[in-house]
Formats: structure tokens, C-alpha cells, sequence
């Protein structure tokens, strides 16, 4: 059985707590990977403090270096000098097939991911787009330790492509959807629907932050045009902000009210997602919503700002006969990517 270590940087929480920050695996995924593999979980020995919750189907390993005791952002522009620090103290006793860093932006990971373990195979995980996180100064650092990695899994398309163009790699990224476990959001977070979904509707799920310059305000016109073509559709819109008053009035002036519906203080949106037919997507920076489509199983239509109700239509087309049905969680979405990286992959060329 090959031998894994997984790099988890620490989070707090506003209440002091600490966590193994796992990114976008759950405890399910990890559960799920060691049943194929021997796991281990390396961690940061923080002062004073315990972790609340640590997987129990791997084996701990606390790095006990006590320095810098402060979390790691690539926004101070420090992040070079804290990962020169990092990569030179004492490596972990051990060899491991292969090691994955599950946050891409932390200094302490990729020191230990690239100087401070031994292994045949590397891998990063980005999540979030890199160009929001690192500042121009430190390009050249991220192209530089993103070299050392033997592949690199992005949790969606648009942030490969983000990658590609910051730091023009090339050479293939695999893409993997990876999120937390839904099905228990599923099952705790559909009690909020407190009326069903209409089976024959065709229902589309938006989730925006209603600020100003959102494209998400032309729903309204949207639906207009759309209804007479799919008089059966329902347009759910979950979102806050300082438009939502405009949106309300667009929404009565376009004559809508029965096909798009605000909805205000949601936290989750599993539970809408769960029973529409299809997610739509206007934000270019909202990766999370069409990964946690993805993981569900649901088609996602990203919207440009030139598109109009035609060219959304012929997406419709393709999804209206899968109204309100889920294709299924797995809860380890694209294995067959994540063991191919695994097993071994190509690197990235300088």
C-alpha cells in the first residue's frame, strides 16, 4: 500500500478554535482515500492550543518547530521570505509515495511539500484563482515553487485557466471537483425549503452578491424573453446587497414575479441545488458555487456579460429534460484524476 502524507495548514476561528485546514477535502474524502492508501497528516504544532477535529483514519505528524507562529497571506508580501525560512529547518523523519499540499498558499505547506519531506511525487492543490491572492511582486516566487510540484490539480476550469495565463505554464492541469461532503448539507439544509419544488418546472438556481456592476440584474429581462419559450420556468436568485431593491422593482416592471424569486439570507444553497434542473453563473470570480454544482452532478452555464436570452436558451435546451434531477454525490468526485496524479504525472517544465 503507497504511502501518503497530506500538508494541512492550521485555521482559527473567530471563537479561538483551532482547525487542520483541510481545504476542500472532508473527512469523508479522507476516509475515502484511506481505504486505498496509508495516510498520514501533517501539522503544525500550535502553543497553548489544541485541535478541535482531527480525521481518525490517519496517522499525525505535528511539526514541533515553534517559529513563526502567525498565519501565512501572500498579501503582506512576505510570503518569499517566510518560505525561505520554512524550507530550512529539519525535515520530517520518513518517505512517502507521494505528498499533496491541500492550501496553495501557505507558506509553511510548501516549504514542507517541496524541502521538508522526501517523496517520488508532489502535488498542489489550488482551489481559489491565484491571481486574487498574490501580489505582482511575488509572481516570480509562486512560478518558481509551483515548478517544483509533479502536478497540479485546480478545483475548476477557470482557475486553471487563471494559472496558465498568470504564470504561462504549459503543459496540462488536471481539474478535479472536490468539495466537502453535501450529502449531509443535503440532508440538515433542506428542512429551510419550506415549500417543495414544483416537479414540472424547469428550475434555475443564481447565486450573486447583489452589488453594483453585477450582471446578475438582467435576469429579470432574461426570464421576459425565456418565458415565452419555457413558460414552466423558475428562476431562483440567493443573494444580498445594496441592488437587491432595483432587482425587486426590475422584477415587477418586467412582470416576473412568479418565475424569479429572491431569496435573502440563505447560507447554504445545497438545498436548492439540490431539486433545480440547472446552476447559472454571471460572477467570473465565483468558482465555489459551479465546483459545488459540479460535485452535484448539475450542468453550470457561465454567463458573459455580450450573451443574451438566445444563446442561453440552447443551453436550456440540452438540460430541460433532467428537470429536478440530481445525478448523484460520490464524495470523492474524479478519482480516477486524483490516482492518475497520484500514481504519477508529468512535470512542470522551466
Amino acid at each position: 500500500m503507497k504511502r501518503i502524507a497530506l500538508i494541512a495548514p492550521y485555521k482559527i476561528d473567530d471563537n479561538g478554535k483551532l482547525y487542520a485546514d483541510l481545504g476542500c477535502f472532508s473527512f469523508s474524502t479522507i476516509e475515502f482515500l484511506g481505504k486505498y492508501y496509508d495516510l498520514t497528516i501533517i501539522l503544525r504544532r500550535i502553543r497553548n492550543k489544541k485541535y478541535e477535529e482531527i480525521p481518525q483514519c490517519a496517522h499525525i505528524l505535528y511539526d514541533e518547530e515553534e517559529r513563526m507562529q502567525y498565519q501565512n497571506n501572500s498579501l503582506s508580501g512576505v510570503m518569499e521570505r517566510q518560505y525561505s525560512e520554512w524550507k530550512n529547518v529539519c525535515t520530517f523523519q520518513g518517505k512517502w509515495d507521494c505528498v499533496i499540499l491541500l492550501h496553495a498558499f501557505s507558506a509553511w505547506g510548501l516549504a514542507c511539500a517541496l524541502n521538508r519531506t522526501e517523496a517520488a511525487c508532489r502535488i498542489i492543490y489550488v482551489q481559489k484563482k491565484v491571481s486574487e491572492y498574490v501580489v505582482s511582486e511575488e509572481r516570480g516566487f509562486f512560478r518558481h515553487v509551483f515548478s517544483g510540484f509533479d502536478s497540479i490539480v485546480c478545483a475548476m476550469s477557470c482557475v486553471a485557466a487563471d494559472l496558465q495565463e498568470l504564470y504561462d505554464v504549459r503543459r496540462s492541469i488536471a481539474i478535479a471537483y472536490c468539495v466537502p461532503n453535501v450529502v449531509s448539507y443535503l440532508e440538515e439544509y433542506q428542512k429551510e425549503l419550506n415549500n417543495p419544488f414544483d416537479p414540472k418546472k424547469l428550475i434555475l438556481v443564481t447565486r450573486e452578491n447583489l452589488a453594483i456592476g453585477n450582471y446578475a440584474e438582467r435576469i429579470p429581462a432574461l426570464v421576459q424573453k425565456l418565458k415565452i419559450w419555457y413558460p414552466e420556468i423558475q428562476w431562483y436568485l440567493i443573494g444580498e446587497g445594496e441592488r437587491l431593491p432595483h432587482l425587486i422593482r426590475e422584477i415587477v416592471v418586467r412582470d416576473v414575479c412568479e418565475e424569479v424569486i429572491p431569496v435573502e439570507n440563505v447560507e447554504h444553497t445545497y438545498p436548492y441545488m439540490r431539486c433545480c434542473s440547472g446552476v447559472v453563473v454571471f460572477d467570473e470570480n465565483d468558482c465555489d458555487t459551479e465546483l459545488s454544482a459540479k460535485v452535484l452532478g448539475l450542468p453550470v452555464k457561465r454567463m458573459e456579460s455580450s450573451e443574451d436570452a438566445d444563446e442561453l436558451r440552447q443551453w436550456l435546451e440540452k438540460i430541460r429534460d433532467r428537470k429536478n434531477c440530481m445525478t448523484g454525490v460520490t464524495g470523492w468526485p474524479d478519482w480516477d484524476i486524483w490516482r492518475a496524479c497520484i500514481e504519477g504525472g508529468d512535470r512542470i517544465e522551466d
